[in-house]
């Protein structure tokens, strides 16, 4: 009965802080059309806003109770490379690989960025670039997995059998 399109158009990411007649802030993820402006999204005749807050919580916000918009960072268009997102060259080992894994993570984590008591942002961009590293990492290890796979599936070659009737001890 409801069936999704098969073609989805583009979207982007943008972190948006909104104030509300109710008083309340939201702060979140929103996707907006690619090449769209926040300012014309903002403008558009749709009567709800979908926010993805922090906490993983999905919220409509009513167009006509915001107050405020503000759009904080926009999501980076290009995917990026997992061994430089690790700082890593390729062909690394799986040690390699998970050393520097961790030494990203303890270098950028959110809740490491949040204890010093820093601007929203900031934070938000440490959740950002923690989500890139595991993702990164994830790539990697699904990668190596997939290597080991066809190596062990693929079968070992046989010598060519002499055919010239001779034997190779002679």
């Amino acid at each position: 009965m409801f069936e999704k399109s098969a073609h989805q158009p583009a979207r982007t990411k943008i972190l948006v802080h909104f104030a509300t007649t109710a008083g309340t802030p939201v702060e979140g993820e929103m996707q907006l059309p690619q090449g769209m402006s926040f300012a014309s999204f903002m403008n558009a005749d749709q009567p709800f806003i979908e926010v993805e807050t922090g906490d993983g919580e999905h919220r409509l916000i009513a167009r006509n109770s915001i107050t405020e918009a503000r759009e904080i960072m926009r999501e980076p268009l290009q995917a990026s490379d997992p061994y430089a997102v690790l700082r890593l060259q390729k062909g690394a080992s799986l040690s390699e690989v998970k050393d520097a894994w961790k030494k990203r993570l303890r270098a950028c984590h959110p809740d490491r960025i949040a204890a010093l008591d820093l601007d929203q942002e900031i934070v938000y961009a440490a959740q950002r670039a923690t989500q890139k590293i595991n993702m990164a990492y994830d790539d990697i290890i699904a990668a190596m997995r997939a290597r080991r796979k066809v190596a062990a599936v693929q079968p070992k070659r046989q010598p060519e059998p002499d055919t010239t009737g001779f034997s190779a001890y002679f």
